[in-house]
């Protein structure tokens, strides 16, 4: 009996392997002396971070005396800075003393100045005086003058009218007013507008 195969199939050819080199490096044979050098290297580097552990020790230690330091000296500024606000305040209130002393110097100048000028004219005031009047009020200036007072005469009055009118260009008088005492006795009160002194 004759087998025909009818799907004949082609049979590959098996492509042989090929071995590609691998470049191998060969390491240095760990002996003695590759050890010393491993434990030297590790101690140097625990002791290089014992080294950068102290050094950052030291550092944070400076730092945090620096940042003692730096708190007492804000602490002293404070303490000066509330000084000084002390100061100006006192500093304010004696230059509102010294305005009102100079207030009083000055008052006390004009006052000095023209006391003597006004002298004559109060002893004028004054001197000039009939029997039977009385003052109770005298205001003076430089050049105007208000009089005050009573009497029990209205005679008296008029007569004391004509002896300022020596001494001021103008009097105003308005006429004398009739008044009772308490003890029933009657007397008359009387007022003076004196204008423009005249200068002797």
């Amino acid at each position: 009996m004759i087998k025909i195969d009818l799907n004949p199939k082609r049979k590959k050819k098996a492509i042989p392997f090929r071995k590609i080199p691998i470049p191998t490096s060969k390491l240095p044979k760990i002996g003695k002396d590759s050890s010393l050098i491993v434990a030297i290297a590790g101690i140097s580097f625990i002791l290089l971070e014992f080294a950068f552990l102290f050094y950052l020790n030291n550092r944070v230690s400076s730092l945090q005396e620096k940042e003692i330091q730096i708190e007492s000296e804000i602490s002293k500024l404070k303490e000066y800075e509330k000084k000084l606000k002390e100061i100006e305040s006192l500093v304010s209130s004696l230059e509102q003393q010294k305005e009102k002393l100079l207030v009083k110097i000055k008052t006390f100048e004009y006052v000095a100045q023209y006391k003597k000028p006004l002298t004559p004219k109060l002893d004028l005031i004054v001197k000039n005086l009939p029997d039977g009047v009385w003052l109770e009020n005298v205001e003076l200036s430089f050049a105007e003058a208000k009089v005050n007072g009573y009497s029990l005469n209205p005679e008296s009055i008029s007569i004391y009218y004509k002896n300022l009118n020596t001494f001021y260009d103008t009097i105003s008088f308005n006429g004398t007013e009739k008044k009772v005492s308490p003890i029933n006795n009657i007397y008359y009160s009387f007022e003076f507008n004196l204008k423009g002194f005249k200068q002797k």
